[in-house]
């Protein structure tokens, strides 16, 4: 059945745009060596995008209009989502937040460091994020820090190892680090932070400010809110390269 030019025009629109976003997700998978898990969902989006535009004329028009629904559902979140993230908090902003909770020295503040894929030393993903946690340690130099990552099947170490080297190797004492090991997962960052935080008397009672990168923070927020009483903070670390940040956001 033959379809009507506007519905191949807004089927083309949608699918350009999904193949563009899954294709930069599927080439960075690659390039960051990703497990073949990773790489198969990319991999199957891009296939599925590409049936409408290959066989547009064999398929039924009520089936075209279903892949035409989809891509833009996709596309339209997708939009809302990346707004979304452009509202949340930089590390400065962060660091002012904190200041109420904390004081000038950070005396009652806990940096808590999302772990990201690490080599031998931390991706550059999870350097940015240490960075940025580096430079709220030196401004509040009472402030403690957890980081948190367990060691993946593609990585030599936990990231939180790879986590304190790197900040130990920037001239923090080791004394202010605490190492949670056994997270594999945002919301087991989170959790098993809060279970380290509960039964470290020192860690106790402090407000917490979530240190990931710029695209991550929605989703921290979101489980934030749900896991605490609202004591806590945001500060986004900038992605180290567009395709990178893009790829995250897709």
């Amino acid at each position: 059945m033959k379809r009507t030019k506007p519905l191949g025009i807004l089927s083309l629109i949608a699918n350009i745009i999904v193949l563009v976003c899954y294709g930069v997700y599927f080439t960075v998978s690659i390039i960051e060596r990703a497990t073949l898990g990773g790489l198969i969902i990319p991999a199957a989006v891009i296939l599925l995008a590409l049936i409408p535009l290959i066989f547009y004329k064999k398929l039924p028009k009520w089936l075209n209009i279903v892949f035409m629904c989809g891509m833009w559902f996709y596309t339209v979140t997708f939009a809302i989502f990346c707004g979304t993230i452009m509202t949340y908090h930089s590390e400065e902003q962060a660091a002012q937040e904190v200041m109420q909770y904390s004081g000038d020295n950070g005396e009652g503040l806990t940096v808590l460091v999302f772990g990201c894929r690490t080599y031998e030393q931390p991706s550059k993903s999870l350097a940015r994020r240490l960075d940025s946690a580096y430079d709220l340690l030196q401004r509040y130099p009472a402030a403690l820090c957890i980081v948190s990552g367990a060691q993946g099947a593609n990585e030599p170490r936990t990231e939180a190892s790879s986590m304190r080297d790197y900040l130990i190797g920037l001239g923090i004492a080791q004394d202010r680090i605490y190492a949670e090991e056994r997270a594999t997962s945002t919301e087991e960052n989170i959790a098993l932070s809060l279970e380290l935080i509960e039964r470290t008397p020192e860690l106790a009672g402090r407000h917490i400010i979530c240190v990931s990168s710029d695209f991550h923070l929605a989703r921290i927020a979101l489980l934030m809110k749900r896991e605490t009483d609202g004591n806590y903070s945001l500060a986004g670390a900038p992605s180290p390269r567009f395709e990178l940040l893009w790829a995250n956001l897709v």
